[in-house]
């Protein structure tokens, strides 16, 4: 019995400590104009062993490495008496401070001067902060709590966050770890817009827009009216709202000339970057919109692959086509819902998916799930050296989205449901219990759906798993569209060619199955002639070609890293596709068209 009491004991003082160790940060910015900040984070209550402090290496919705420590420097540690601790760096981005007193105050200078939905910047005019391109954390330490205070040189300017507030407006909390680095905060002369949304017997929560930007209300207001649309088109697909932490969503919208293009989704808010000037900014509500979408799919339907986020180097998800390539397809089909985007250019984003999806060899000899798996090198990774991603891989957002086009046509034409009931069936399954998901589970939900297996099991082994093509041409039929050949019976050879100081280059590698890459040529090559016609000007090939068939073959001569070479080239027909409507469409498929289309918010 005392040895259970003694173990009991240990395990409640384990608690307290656990309980009571807490994560301080301070920012200030004394250098602003330079883009430096100070940080400051202060460990009270640290377990009597070595502390080590690092950055992150990767970022919530990215999913390739970035190394945030190359902004860090002037780092230093002391204790609760301001006496200096020996901090000795181990690693690029790793410091450890080994002999402490359980409290331990760490500095660093961040310099931050990229705005966007990833990395952070650094200003007179405001804050942009990207918690992981931002902050040191301790490893162990995941699970304290952490505050944050920000030291702000202007008395009018305030905070945009989704981290808790507390009584003081410049101090804030998170719970832990995750949700720090998973609340991306601005600081400035910010301008808001709110309001209340609900939907059914759900009590309402506020959904607002931090604006940083030089547009004028009235354009602010009008923005938000085209939010508030979308908001509420969103919601109606699921037919529930997420319950936001604090009963709040944020968007924080970075929309001036210095910010860059981005958008990154958070549980309870988003940060968006668009570089823009005045009044020039509705162009962002498809941003706005994916975004938003993201609120569900991805931060709370979310792939077993991405759970739990590891910081420390890039996240692989084989799920990438379903969390960023359907809210990739729900992006602009809730922005045709809302009457913000006509239908004929709904049309040809969709005419682009398809020939994503079946001509690039990303799309047409590589599934979703592999394209899916090449995040970690493609999501804004860098590398020096070139790479084969012409040949490889095709982007799961769009790859992914003509994949949801495909799921949507065939649920509504032959099941009589949607791809709107296969979402909320996900929503319900894994987004509300927040239980992440798996192939195996995504494949069962659509079984479950349509009540058909063997369907079920059949589109993941060709369409998901698989290459195998999808009949896009049948599919649209039950919309009133067409699929034809874009040039039926015109000779092709493929689209790289430039023509530069009076040569005719190939000017990037050439694309598997096409006649160029058949015959053997490549980025850099200069053609010389075709069947003796000289080449040294793009009309002399296009005129060629037009005297040609598909199926005729091309003499070749070119010239490869100074040495002159010879080819057979066999034409081929242009293989790109045109998405139309179709003049004869009856009654039935103009029906079918508008309940796919129309708006879902007041049904």
């Amino acid at each position: 019995m005392k040895k259970l009491y003694f173990m009991l004991l240990v395990c409640l003082l384990q608690l307290f400590v656990a309980q009571a160790q807490q994560l301080d940060y301070v920012v200030s910015m004394p250098n602003a104009a330079h883009h430096e900040a100070n940080i400051e984070l202060t460990v009270t209550h640290a377990p009597a062993q070595p502390l080590t402090f690092r950055m992150s290496r990767s970022s919530p919705g990215r999913y390739a490495t970035h190394e945030f420590g190359k902004n860090v420097y002037n780092v230093f540690a002391s204790n609760e008496k301001g006496q200096p601790l020996p901090c000795i760096k181990t690693d690029a981005d790793v410091y450890v401070v080994e002999k402490h007193n359980g409290t331990v105050t760490l500095n660093y200078t961040l310099f931050a001067n990229h705005a966007d939905g990833t990395y952070a910047s650094v200003d007179p005019t405001g804050l942009h902060l990207n918690m992981p391109a931002s902050f040191m954390w301790v490893k162990g330490l995941e699970q304290a709590p952490i505050s944050i205070r920000f030291v702000l040189p202007d008395s009018n300017w305030t905070v945009a966050t989704q981290l808790h507030p507390t009584k003081d407006r410049y101090t804030f909390t998170a719970p832990h770890l995750q949700y720090f680095m998973d609340a991306p905060t601005k600081a400035g002369a910010i301008r808001y817009r709110s309001w209340q949304q609900s939907i059914g017997n759900q009590p309402a929560q506020t959904i607002r827009i931090a604006f940083d930007t030089d547009a004028s209300d009235a354009a602010i207001d009008a923005f938000t009216t085209s939010v508030k649309k979308i908001v509420t088109e969103a919601g109606a697909v699921f037919g529930a709202y997420p319950r936001f932490d604090n009963g709040t969503y944020t968007f924080l919208a970075s929309m001036h000339p210095w910010a860059q293009g981005d958008g990154m989704e958070h549980r309870n808010s988003t940060m968006i970057s668009m570089p823009t000037r005045g009044d020039n900014i509705q162009f962002a509500l498809g941003t706005f919109s994916h975004e938003f979408f993201h609120a569900w799919n991805v931060e709370r339907i979310r792939p077993a692959t991405l759970e739990p986020f590891n910081f420390e180097k890039s996240n692989m998800s084989d799920g990438l086509w379903l969390a960023e390539g359907f809210t990739q397809y729900y992006g602009e089909l809730l922005e045709v819902r809302s009457g913000l985007m006509q239908e004929k250019d709904w049309l040809q984003s969709m005419n682009s998916l398809i020939n994503t999806k079946q001509n690039r060899p990303g799309g047409k000899y590589h599934s979703v799930i592999q394209n899916s798996e090449y995040a970690v090198f493609t999501d804004a990774g860098t590398a020096i050296d070139k790479t084969n991603f012409n040949n490889t891989f095709s982007s799961y957002y769009v790859t992914g989205a003509a994949t949801a086009l495909a799921l949507d046509l065939t649920l509504r034409s032959r099941f009589n449901t949607s791809l709107d009931a296969y979402m909320q069936l996900l929503w319900q399954t894994h987004g509300q219990p927040e239980k992440p998901y798996s192939m195996a589970d995504l494949e069962k939900a659509l079984a479950t759906l349509t009540k058909d297996a063997t369907f079920a099991q059949q589109f993941f082994a060709q369409y998901v798993a698989g290459t195998k093509l999808v009949d896009y041409a049948s599919l649209v039929k039950a919309a009133g569209w067409q699929l034809q050949l874009k040039e039926s019976g015109k000779a092709w050879a493929g689209n790289q060619l430039r023509e530069q100081e009076g040569k005719l280059l190939i000017a990037s590698p050439t694309l598997r199955g096409t006649p160029l890459y058949d015959a053997g040529l490549d980025a850099g090559d200069e053609l010389i002639s075709a069947d003796d016609v000289p080449m040294k000007q793009m009309s002399h090939w296009v005129q060629l070609l037009q005297s040609k068939k598909p199926g005729d073959s091309l003499t070749m001569h070119y010239r490869h890293r100074g040495r002159d070479m010879h080819t057979t080239l066999v034409l081929a027909e242009n293989p790109e596709w045109q998405l139309s409507e179709n003049p004869t469409a009856n009654a039935a498929s103009k029906t079918f068209r508008s309940e796919w289309l129309g708006s879902k918010a007041n049904q």
